[in-house]
């Protein structure tokens, strides 16, 4: 049975070639039927690229069409039409029947069509949504089988499907929010409207932490490996670091490139007043800054009164 119907058939963004140069894959054909077109491309470690495309055709000897909608609304009726596609060298007569779960079917269920060799026949039934599924989802299975084939031929001369039809209700969608503060207990009440549609109502709750707790959960994870350097606007930029001590100097970088680092890092932490930086990634696009905030992490300088670290979930 056809029931997973997809726009994209398979898709992976790394997919590794062997020795030769080929790559193999494997993926199940969804149940369209349909032309795929298969698209490649392909980059070697030394920037090399090249692409290709093919296309594969998905068909049946028969193959059943049903024409649902979108979705319906509660209270609709609606003509199902049903087409049958005969692409053999012969003629056949087929008994094409449907069943439905979240809808009422009027009416027999089972239609017979003649289908002339490689042509087609339509077959119809009315259909109601007169109730919503509890998830709004129907379903529509469809079957059709030759009834003047073999035996040993049904299952080449016949198809089968499933399809889903959203099931909407008749009405005017209304949201109803409360908030509040909770320690552990708390009961809320909601006003619901009289004419509310059951089917169809539905309620969400989210918690979130309030100002308390996130800021507790900055204090329980202080040696988090996340670290925001926050800096105030009004540290002169000529005082924002300084020497950890008279610390020794590392002598495989020259004394000019660290003075001028210092005065870079400097420079470049006093345009972004009040603005967070993570070590490690910093300020994109100011190389300066970020190097002077991975020198911090390394403690290859201190960080003066005014500066402070505020570790943040990972």
């Amino acid at each position: 049975m056809r029931q997973r119907f997809v726009d994209t058939a398979f898709w992976n963004a790394n997919v590794l070639t062997g020795p030769d140069g080929a790559a193999r894959i494997t993926f199940e054909v969804p149940g369209n039927l349909t032309t795929w077109r298969a698209t490649a491309r392909a980059i070697t470690s030394d920037t090399r690229v090249g692409a290709g495309t093919s296309s594969i055709q998905a068909s049946r000897p028969v193959m059943l069409r049903l024409a649902t909608p979108r979705q319906l609304v509660k209270g609709d009726r609606l003509e199902l039409i049903g087409t049958v596609n005969n692409r053999t060298g012969q003629p056949h007569e087929f008994e094409t029947a449907i069943s439905a779960q979240g809808l009422s079917i009027v009416g027999d269920t089972t239609k017979k069509v003649h289908v002339p060799a490689n042509g087609e026949g339509t077959v119809r039934w009315t259909i109601v949504a007169d109730t919503i599924p509890d998830d709004g989802q129907a379903f529509i299975t469809g079957r059709t089988i030759a009834s003047d084939a073999a035996v040993n031929a049904g299952p080449e001369l016949s198809d089968a499907l499933k399809v889903g039809v959203k099931v909407v209700p008749d009405g005017i969608s209304e949201c109803i929010e409360t908030t509040g503060v909770l320690n552990q207990q708390k009961t809320v009440t909601l006003d619901l409207p009289a004419d509310r549609i059951e089917p169809a109502t539905t309620l969400d709750v989210s918690i979130h932490a309030g100002l308390g707790g996130v800021s507790a959960a900055y204090a329980r994870q202080a040696l988090s490996s996340f670290i925001i350097i926050r800096i105030s606007a009004r540290i002169p930029r000529t005082t924002v670091f300084r020497r950890n001590h008279e610390s020794p100097s590392d002598d495989s970088v020259p004394k000019e490139s660290r003075e001028s680092l210092g005065r870079q890092c400097s420079e470049g932490i006093t345009r972004v007043p009040r603005t967070t930086a993570a070590p490690g990634y910093c300020c994109p696009g100011d190389t300066a800054t970020t190097v002077c905030v991975n020198m911090i992490e390394r403690k290859a300088y201190s960080v003066l009164s005014g500066i402070s670290m505020v570790p943040v979930p990972a």
